[in-house]
């Protein structure tokens, strides 16, 4: 039985994802209550029997001992402020990214210091990316490839959102795998259409390691998602290589009788190790310093 209430604010796309997966490992429907100012989201939370609340209250927020801030990424610093001025020091969820212009602010520093922050960079849990923990840190060479068909997508975006959608993913998990904090750009190829960003290749080093890491988000032959691994040896030799596709992991939420389509089993193992209060080093600041000297490299 989980212990606990949790707070989410904001209710878009995502929240539609993590409500049905909270629900599915235990969490009752009385011990979350959702924050959006939006009536038709409001209503479909309505659906999942969810409390809710149009605006933000210090009492909501000292209820609570795990809160999911799922807003856009501009509505992201007023609301962080808030939780911090209002003294909260328990779970903190935020989905990705956090923008490099929250770190310059003392008071949100010292905020993501006192909280068990996790932010949403998923692939760090998959369990092949967690069985490379101990080999990446002595191999010579680590290379990340990650296709996507999401260029519907993307064309409504600036050519940016590649770096924050995907590419976030990536340098997360060069990060966790490597255990480094330092990733020094050697070089990149962008490739355009109109000006859209639609794949970028990345060749950088974290300290004796060399790291390649692709991005395409306009490959018509993958269906959603894959990504794909390759650890080298000092020597040259193959150390690991895997590949993983995009899983149709669903649920059944009653009495709703409808079946939500989840986002994979790394999608998953993370919200399981929210709940449970798992240990998470975070990378956030640094994943928000290497985006930003891409985008400078970039115009």
């Amino acid at each position: 039985m989980f212990d606990g209430n949790i707070l989410i604010i904001g209710f878009g796309r995502i929240a539609l994802s993590h409500v049905p997966l909270l629900l599915g490992y235990g969490v009752h429907k009385k011990q979350i209550r959702v924050v959006e100012k939006s009536f038709v989201n409001r209503f479909i939370c309505k659906t999942f029997g969810l409390k809710t609340d149009k605006e933000l209250t210090r009492k909501q927020v000292g209820d609570s001992q795990y809160i999911m801030v799922l807003t856009p990424t501009d509505a992201k610093g007023k609301i962080l402020r808030k939780l911090s001025s209002w003294g909260y020091s328990g779970e903190l969820f935020v989905e990705k990214p956090l923008p490099s212009c929250l770190f310059t602010d003392p008071l949100l520093v010292e905020f993501f210091e006192k909280v068990n922050l996790r932010v949403g960079y998923m692939y760090r849990f998959d369990p092949f990316i967690a069985r490379l923990k101990d080999i990446a840190p002595r191999c010579r060479r680590l290379t990340i490839l990650l296709k996507s068909n999401q260029f519907s997508v993307a064309s409504r975006q600036v050519h940016i959102g590649l770096l924050e959608d995907l590419g976030c993913h990536v340098v997360d998990a060069v990060f966790f795998l490597t255990g480094e904090r330092e990733l020094e750009i050697v070089s990149i190829k962008p490739e355009f259409v109109g000006q859209v960003l639609t794949r970028i290749v990345i060749e950088a080093l974290s300290r004796n390691t060399e790291v390649l890491m692709t991005i395409d988000q306009n490959d018509q032959s993958v269906r959603k998602a894959t990504f794909e691994v390759t650890v080298l040896a000092n020597d040259g030799t193959l150390i690991e290589n895997n590949r993983r596709s995009f899983s149709a992991n669903k649920i059944s939420i009653e009495p709703l009788a409808l079946e939500y389509y989840l986002r994979g089993e790394s999608y998953s193992l993370q919200i399981n190790a929210f709940l449970n209060k798992e240990n998470f080093t975070d990378y956030s600041r640094e994943i928000a310093n290497v985006l930003e000297d891409l985008e400078k490299c970039l115009y």
